[in-house]
């Protein structure tokens, strides 16, 4: 996170990281696994995602719809 980011929703994820409280000065992240389909929604603007350069083009098109 770029910024505190406490509104974290997801679907499709193993681990929920509902109610996960994000800080750049405190937890910083966390490993999951995919298990579907995967939306994300932040409170706020100030989050980044890793995820496989193979995966890239699917994430742009989604964004773009």
């Amino acid at each position: 996170p770029l910024a505190e980011i406490t509104g974290v929703e997801s679907r499709g994820l193993r681990w929920s990281v509902a109610g996960l409280t994000l800080r750049p000065d405190a937890q910083i992240g966390t490993s999951n696994t995919v298990t579907g389909p995967v939306h994300l929604s932040f409170d706020r603007p100030g989050a980044l995602i890793i995820l496989p350069r193979a995966a890239l083009a699917e994430v742009i098109a989604a964004a773009a719809r």
